[in-house]
């Protein structure tokens, strides 16, 4: 029996398609304005820092720092590093500003809370914005514990990232949901060491007929479905 979820963050507990194109555009007129030029220029020289990211070291947690990715930028362009903090700042302020809960997150996670379901979240990046995440979003008070790929030093979908998860779920990984938007890093990992992988094929194109390896569901509220035996319980 199913006796802990686990959820990823970006993409799940929120529709990410719309807030990280926002936080961008924030981050380019800054960082256009601090830097002397135009928008254009100053957005290719982050993508220039983000390719350099994911090609030094894409398994490495600190891959999504956009700290070092703004300051990294600025130098690029041959401008003092420390502005790049300002730029990061902006990035994260409007990345704040935009994100929303997805419609039935919150429901989900007091009615699983009120059934006594242990509950974590399991996501890649740093845990300081992750839990300023879970803050803006109104969640945080709904998790017993999370599982940042910083705090388990291996990005999904590493064994040792899922290592992590099993140790604070305090049950056999069998008895542990692990629902996330993405079909390779979230579902298809859980299931490899045990968990029960469960997409969350939210996408427009996202079809769950074409992943027929794992479960999945086209929003949070349909995973109700797919453990009768905690919701049937009054």
């Amino acid at each position: 029996m199913t006796r802990t979820f686990v959820f990823d963050m970006d993409g799940t507990l929120y529709d990410d398609v719309p807030v990280y194109p926002a936080a961008a555009e924030a981050a380019f007129e800054i960082g256009a304005r601090l830097a002397g030029v135009s928008r254009e220029t100053f957005a290719a020289a982050v993508k220039r820092a983000f390719d350099w990211q994911f090609s030094t070291y894409p398994e490495y947690p600190g891959v999504h720092g956009r700290f070092t990715r703004f300051q990294r930028a600025m130098e690029d362009l041959g401008k003092n590093p420390v502005l790049g903090l300002a730029v990061a700042n902006r990035y994260w302020e409007k990345f704040l500003e935009t994100v929303r809960p997805r419609p039935d997150a919150a429901a989900l996670l007091a009615d699983l809370r009120a059934r006594g379901v242990r509950i974590g979240l399991g996501t890649n990046m740093s845990a300081d914005w992750q839990l300023a995440k879970l803050e803006r979003l109104g969640l945080g008070q709904c998790f017993d514990f999370v599982v940042s790929s910083e705090e388990a030093a291996a990005e999904k979908p590493s064994p040792a990232f899922f290592d992590m998860v099993a140790e604070k779920s305090r049950c056999e990984r069998s008895a542990i949901l692990f629902c996330g938007d993405n079909l390779d890093l979230d579902a298809r990992a859980a299931k490899a060491v045990g968990m029960r992988g469960v997409w969350l094929a939210a996408g427009p194109d996202s079809k769950p007929e074409d992943a027929p390896d794992v479960e999945a569901v086209k929003t949070l509220g349909d995973l109700r479905g797919l453990v009768p035996e905690i919701f049937a319980k009054p």
